[in-house]
């Protein structure tokens, strides 16, 4: 099983927004923590908090490559997505960063039973992953009807759906982003657009080729980067010396 461990400032860190009261449709992010296809998951990573706030991925590029595993989360008043359509590009600022890898997984539940009909992995290029499709009409597709696959986290309504691999140049620096492919999301009641990543708003499930607003990823050249991002975000709250804490009398 692998399942990785986000470390503070080399990989990843929580940034929280406040609730946006966002019940419907779906949540799609990714997330450093996550599990080989079929093997069983440690519940929900906690890049997630709920399903309005959760962590976007920092990775700091002195690693040669790194999996990216890509989530998904039911919003409370959605049944069953019978359909996703995925796009991911990569925008690199400084150096390279290319996708290395992609796979969507078919996983099946405790009976056995798959969740896709049929499953179209996308035309993957240096910079971009066109048109994965994933597609469950004859199947559970992504839902929470019990019997739970051994990667869905009834808790969350959580579901871990594959993993993308990046490669990268030493202090390289970009931008990952969700984007929707063709020929886009089919959710039941099918009226639900979808949310990628975390801090924006509503996607058009249905317009090709649209991506969401904010990254969904960062990959930055240093953990001092890390560690800019955090203080902005009042997130880095500095230690009084110890001498301080137990007095000096």
């Amino acid at each position: 099983m692998r399942y990785t461990i986000t470390s503070l400032l080399a990989a990843g860190v929580v940034l929280a927004w406040p609730p946006e009261a966002s019940p419907q449709g779906a949540r799609f992010w990714f997330s450093r923590a996550g599990a080989d296809e079929f093997e069983p998951i440690s519940g929900t990573p906690s890049d997630f908090v709920d399903f309005d706030n959760g962590g976007i991925p920092y990775v700091v590029s002195d690693v040669a490559s790194v999996d990216l595993f890509v989530w998904g989360t039911l919003g409370v008043i959605v049944d069953r997505y019978s359909r996703l359509s995925f796009d991911v590009n990569v925008y690199p600022t400084a150096g390279d960063v290319w996708l290395a890898n992609s796979y969507f997984y078919q996983g099946v539940d405790t009976n056995g039973a798959q969740r896709w009909s049929d499953i179209w992995q996308g035309t993957r290029t240096q910079h971009n992953l066109d048109d994965s499709v994933l597609t469950g009409f004859n199947r559970r597709g992504f839902s929470e009807s019990p019997p739970y696959d051994v990667q869905y986290d009834p808790a969350t309504r959580s579901l871990l759906l594959g993993v993308i691999t990046l490669a990268m140049t030493p202090g390289a620096q970009a931008d990952i982003f969700f984007g929707v492919g063709t020929p886009g999301f089919d959710a039941i009641p099918d009226i639900y657009d979808v949310y990628f990543g975390w801090g924006d708003g509503l996607v058009d499930r249905t317009e090709w080729g649209l991506e969401s607003t904010f990254a969904d990823a960062k990959i930055v050249p240093e953990p001092a980067t890390v560690a800019t991002i955090l203080a902005a975000a009042g997130l880095l709250r500095l230690r009084r010396p110890r001498s301080a804490e137990r007095g000096t009398g």
